[in-house]
């Protein structure tokens, strides 16, 4: 085992404490063995620990390393990859037994590796990468089931030990949970129906047909967490609410829709709530008669701040975050919505507030672009006329994240109010876009629809009478930019700064308006994928958000400053919280920025 070590995030050990809250539904003596405090945007959200057989230790990936939990020690570790693996994304629990299988990289073999009976060595599976195996208890068989299957295909099979097929099974829509019961002759799984929502179903592994247990359940579109009873008789899964919600309740920014822990009993069929608290309480997990789960408590807010630092003061919706000013200075634009798995973006709006000029709002939440998917912060062009946003529009209520009849692009609308403009048709994955001072083009980052996971600035020219787009071109980087997350223009339009990211290492560039003479202002470290930069008016000065300068665990994501000509960075925060996406006031005496803390926690109770 490596050495314990004290960087990188906040872990705690609070086996002594109960949680306090009186209109929460606990089990008896339910205590939170470990919280910790993730310095990442989203990235650590759906992270659930895979627990081992007995529930006496824990793997969960955290700022994208593996963490080694010991329940009985309280301590952890980061965990050491086993020799010869350059890249672990996914671990499973091999039965009951111990033993566990990797998904991961050795060398040019990619796909689940599965550890021998002895630990001493790991073996390359059939099983499928895009799939996910679920081990019996004795080890002796396995069931996997493919993470983005198609409708009326087979989404589960059940292999032997070492993942070779047995059979097929036409699960009709695509599986999001399964595990075996102690019997071993029979599973459930939870799949994803036709109208978004997820049927519980109880198969046979000598009979392909299945009985349902329950159908619309208002539950996660992703993987998830299911688990069984000691005695086989429930099914434990984290649920909306004991009823399916409206589809279009998805998409409400403020709807109560956290996740709570239900049981299910697979014989009657009746439901009972276990774990319910206002946080998202998800992934399930029964283990050595204990039951543990996972809770995240995220908080969000837009602040502003002097440009030389000082006090921060908080504006708009408690939820808000990605500000963007308007062109007089007199308004902020947010991206605002509670951050609930379930609904994960669906239902995220943007909207804008007024403020005086002490920075202190004097108006109420004003919708700006809303609908049935993730729409994110405007960004007002120079002369007033636009307004420019990245937006997964749709016509209708969609049940997931990209899901079908979404977008995923850069839409146009005039300030004044008429129909949208849809500005690319290419895009995946989009950040927001910056105007150049000409209100002519826009610049933004994005994957290629198809290509490969590689993030790239775009630049779209439009007619600046009708918003059409005219021109689109991806803007042509020297070859050490590999992955470019956000870009912005000089106040002069001239140039560009664009943010590298890579792993925890981030790196700010400016290029000319057409790529060229690429300058590195300034390397530091980062733990999300996204900064954000920005220019003073005067285009001396950058500020963007990196690892503080305070040592240790307490080490939070801060606003620094760097001079243009000299390359002197210095840092103006000094908070508790996370500070990133900083955006100059149009004066240059303000920034506003996102002020973000996650709260992530494992819970366990005895069953009962």
């Amino acid at each position: 085992m490596p050495n314990r070590v004290i960087l990188f995030v906040l872990i705690i050990f609070i086996g002594c404490v109960k949680h306090e809250k009186s209109e929460d539904l606990l089990p008896r003596d339910a205590r939170a063995v470990f919280v910790f405090h993730p310095r990442t945007w989203f990235e650590d959200a759906f992270n659930q620990p895979m627990i081992d057989g007995v529930g006496e230790k824990a793997l969960m990936r955290v700022e994208g390393r593996w963490r080694n939990f010991d329940f009985n020690q309280a301590t952890w570790q980061l965990f050491s990859l086993p020799a010869a693996f350059d890249e672990i994304t996914a671990m499973v629990a091999m039965g009951h037994n111990g033993g566990v299988a990797f998904r991961g990289r050795r060398g040019d073999e990619w796909g689940w590796y599965l550890e021998s009976a002895l630990g001493e060595s790991f073996t390359l599976s059939t099983i499928p990468s895009n799939c996910w195996p679920k081990w019996c208890r004795n080890r002796k068989r396995l069931l996997y089931y493919r993470l983005a299957a198609r409708p009326m295909q087979p989404g589960l099979w059940i292999a032997n030990a070492n993942g070779r097929e047995e059979k097929s099974i036409n699960t009709n829509w695509r599986v999001v949970g399964a595990e075996w019961l102690p019997n071993e002759n029979a599973f459930v799984a939870l799949v994803i129906n036709a109208a978004g929502f997820c049927d519980l179903l109880h198969y046979s592994v000598d009979r392909a047909k299945a009985d349902t247990i329950a159908t619309n359940l208002d539950a996660l579109a992703t993987r998830t967490g299911i688990t069984i009873s000691p005695d086989g008789r429930e099914v434990l899964l984290s649920l909306v609410g004991e009823k399916a919600g409206r589809p279009e309740d998805r998409h409400d920014p403020n709807a109560a829709r956290d996740l709570d822990i239900w049981a299910i009993d697979i014989q009657s069929h009746k439901m009972r709530l276990v774990v319910q608290t206002p946080d998202d309480d998800f992934g399930p997990v029964v283990a050595g008669n204990q039951l543990f789960w996972t809770r995240n408590h995220p908080e969000f807010s837009a602040v502003l701040l002097s440009i030389h630092g000082g006090e921060i003061k908080s504006v708009g919706d408690e939820s808000a975050q990605l500000p963007y000013w308007s062109t007089d200075g007199k308004m902020i634009a947010f991206t605002y919505g509670k951050w609930r798995l379930a609904d994960w973006a669906l239902n995220l709006d943007a909207g804008q507030i007024k403020i005086d000029a002490e920075g202190k709002p004097i108006s109420p939440l004003t919708p700006l672009i809303a609908g049935f998917h993730e729409d994110f912060t405007p960004a007002w062009s120079p002369n007033g006329k636009w307004l420019a946003y990245h937006s997964h529009r749709s016509r209708e209520p969609v049940s997931q994240y990209a899901g079908e009849g979404a977008t995923d692009d850069i839409y146009l609308r005039r300030t004044a109010g008429g129909p949208e403009i849809r500005l690319t048709d290419f895009c995946w994955e989009v950040g927001m876009a910056d105007w150049a001072p000409d209100s002519r083009r826009l610049v933004f980052c994005s994957w290629e629809k198809g290509g490969a996971p590689i993030s790239r600035p775009w630049i779209v020219t439009i007619d600046p009478e009708t918003g059409q787009a005219l021109t689109h071109q991806r803007l042509p980087l020297p070859a050490p930019i590999q992955n470019a997350e956000i870009a912005a223009w000089s106040p002069l339009g001239d140039e560009i700064a664009v943010e590298e990211a890579s792993a925890n290492h981030h790196t700010i560039w400016i290029v000319k308006a057409d790529g060229s003479a690429a300058e590195k202002v300034v390397e530091f470290s980062f733990t999300s994928y996204l900064s954000g930069i920005d220019w003073t008016p005067d285009g001396k000065t950058l500020v963007y958000s990196a690892l503080g300068k305070s040592s240790g665990a307490d080490s939070t994501l801060q606003l620094f400053v760097i001079d243009r000509a000299t390359k002197n960075a210095r840092q103006i925060t000094q908070e508790a919280a996370n500070l990133f996406t900083p955006q100059i006031a149009p004066d240059g005496k303000w920034i506003a920025a996102t002020r973000f803390r996650q709260t992530k926690e494992i819970w366990r109770a005895p069953f009962e």
